[in-house]
C-alpha cells in the first residue's frame, strides 16, 4: 500500500509557478508605468499619492505624540499638586468650582458653592446623578480638600421645586 501524503488542491506552489507569476506582474508593472504615451501621468500621479500617504502618516504621528506629551504633561502637574498640597485661596477655589458646575448639573444657577480653609460645599436642588458626577469631579480639583454634598434631589422625597427641566403638571390633573 502507498503512503505517500497527499496534499489537498492548491495547498503548496511550486517555486516555478511562483516565479512566473511574479515574472508575469512585474512585466505588467514595467509596461504600466514605462508606457511611451501614458506612463510619464502614471508615474507622476502614483508618486503623488505615495507623498500624500506619507505626508498624512507624518502629520499622525506628530499629533498622536503632541497629544501623548500633553496628557503626560498634565499627569504629573495632578500628581505634583496631590504630592504637594499648596494653599489656594478660598475665592479662588469657589471659582474654580464654579467653573465645572455647567459641565456636570443641567442647571448650574441652582447649585450654591461655598468654601471655607479647603473644604468646598455644595447646596441645591440638583437630581442625585448629577449631584454624583459633580462632586466626584470637584474632589480632584487643585487645592480642594473635602467636598460636602448638601443637595436635595428634586425628584427624590419632596418632589418637584421646577428646576430640573419638567414641566409642571397641569392645574386639576
Amino acid at each position: 500500500m502507498d503512503r505517500t501524503p497527499q496534499s489537498s488542491p492548491g495547498a503548496s506552489v511550486s517555486p516555478g509557478t511562483l516565479a512566473l507569476a511574479a515574472g508575469a506582474a512585474l512585466g505588467a508593472a514595467f509596461a504600466y508605468f514605462l508606457d511611451p504615451v501614458s506612463g510619464r501621468r502614471r508615474r507622476a500621479r502614483f508618486s503623488g499619492k505615495i507623498f500624500h500617504v506619507l505626508r498624512e502618516a507624518a502629520h499622525s504621528i506628530e499629533r498622536v505624540s503632541a497629544d501623548f506629551s500633553g496628557r503626560g504633561h498634565g499627569m504629573f502637574s495632578r500628581l505634583g499638586n496631590f504630592i504637594m498640597y499648596r494653599p489656594v485661596d478660598d475665592d479662588i477655589l469657589t471659582e474654580r468650582v464654579r467653573s465645572k458646575v455647567g459641565h456636570y448639573v443641567t442647571h448650574p444657577r441652582a447649585v450654591e458653592v461655598e468654601t471655607r480653609n479647603g473644604v468646598v460645599t455644595l447646596r441645591g436642588a440638583v437630581p442625585a446623578a448629577e449631584s454624583g458626577r459633580l462632586v466626584y469631579h470637584a474632589r480632584w480639583i487643585p487645592g480642594v480638600k473635602a467636598v460636602q454634598n448638601l443637595f436635595t434631589d428634586p425628584d427624590g422625597p419632596g418632589g418637584h421645586d421646577g428646576h430640573n427641566g419638567h414641566k409642571a403638571p397641569a392645574p386639576g390633573a
